[in-house]
């Protein structure tokens, strides 16, 4: 805001005061001005001459544009630290240090620029230690390329199966040094307003789901999957490939699976007539009891629905099949594979056909153990 008066001319109404020739009220009520105001002006520039009050003006201009720049380094600072925290790694910052004090800057205001202690900047990686990620890197090379859809926790489980001893953590820096981290995939979530999955299953060939996927052709055809997978061992017991696949197919694979695993004690699906159908036939008489979810409620079929996002995401999302004999050649291989080499984390890190066998050696470790303990 524009003053009324500037300096000069407000030494000189406080001047004409000093002179003694009109009072305080006079000279005030001369050039329209309060008496509060007078005052207020002798109490700041009171004994000052005009070219002092000019000095004391261009020092006040001065100290305004310095801390104008003081705030605008501070905030140059603070962004220079959030893009090196954000964008930079360890050995980048130590570059970027190095560049900086080479410039001028200290080493103490070099690392405090960059985010990084003096002991981090000092730092020289031994060549045994380099040595060492170097093979460690063409490892995980090795198990990413054959599994690709592995993170670096997987890659670790992989390796400490295959002998090694090795931290988590080095594998995980190693991984991104390398970069074979995966593309992060944002899916949408579906606001969950009913019951979690009824009846759990607490041991193997107790309750399977069974459910369809689509996909197609690349020329077109229409590609449908009959999926069946046993929820506590998260094994997939077959995946039927077929342009349609009606409710008399699903019967025939059902009678199939019973005769090589047994009938399990429970079956779940969703509503879908081919499910409906095959219900009311081979379940019935096999004994077996039909768990339908809640129309709308995909969670219900939980286990179903997380292999279908693995199917998807692993062995349809990859390629592009041309026949469907090609589609059920490239299925049943991938199928294998699920149950026989890809480490589940909800099985702690292991294959579903090693899950299963472990958990039967345990339970014939504990029958035997009840038994020897038993009184003859």
């Amino acid at each position: 805001m524009q003053k009324r008066f500037s300096e000069e001319q407000i030494v000189g109404i406080l001047r004409e005061a000093e002179t003694g020739d009109r009072s305080v009220s006079e000279v005030c009520r001369a050039h329209s001005v309060s008496e509060s105001a007078f005052y207020r002006w002798r109490h700041h520039y009171g004994g000052m001459q005009l070219p002092e009050v000019k000095r004391l003006k261009d020092l006040e201009k001065e100290n305004a544009r310095l801390k104008r720049l003081l705030a605008d380094r501070c905030l140059e600072v603070d962004a220079m630290k959030d893009v090196l925290k954000k964008l930079l790694s360890a050995q980048r910052k130590r570059v970027v240090a190095s560049a900086l004090n080479q410039r001028g800057l200290s080493t103490r205001r070099s690392c405090a620029l960059c985010g990084i202690s003096r002991s981090s900047y000092s730092y020289k990686p031994s060549p045994e230690k380099q040595q060492r990620d170097q093979m460690l890197g063409q490892q995980l090379h090795a198990i990413a390329e054959y599994h690709d859809c592995y993170g670096y926790r997987p890659a670790h489980r992989e390796l400490c199966r295959q002998g090694e001893v090795i931290n988590h953590k080095r594998v995980q820096r190693v991984w991104r040094l390398e970069g074979l981290s995966l593309p992060l995939r944002r899916c949408g979530r579906r606001i969950r307003t009913g019951a979690s999955v009824p009846f759990a299953a607490t041991r193997p060939n107790q309750v399977w789901s069974y459910d369809f996927i689509h996909d197609r052709c690349n020329r077109g055809h229409r590609l449908k999957f009959l999926t069946i997978t046993d929820e506590f061992t998260r094994k997939s017991l077959a995946v039927v490939t077929a342009t349609s696949i009606r409710a008399e197919r699903v019967r025939r694979e059902l009678e199939r699976l019973f005769l090589r695993h047994g009938a399990p004690e429970c079956i779940r699906s969703d509503n879908g007539p081919e499910f409906v159908a095959v219900g009311a036939g081979v379940a019935e008489a096999k004994g077996v009891a039909l768990l339908y979810i809640m129309p709308g409620c995909p969670w219900q079929n939980a286990y179903a629905e997380s292999f279908h996002s693995r199917f998807r995401a692993e062995c349809l999302g990859r390629q592009w099949f041309h026949t469907v004999r090609e589609a059920a050649v490239v299925v049943e291989a991938w199928r294998r594979y699920y149950n026989q080499e890809r480490l589940h984390s909800s099985l702690n890190y292991v294959p579903p056909n090693e899950f299963e066998q472990k958990w039967h050696l345990a339970k014939r470790h504990q029958s035997s153990h009840n038994a020897a303990i038993l009184p003859t």
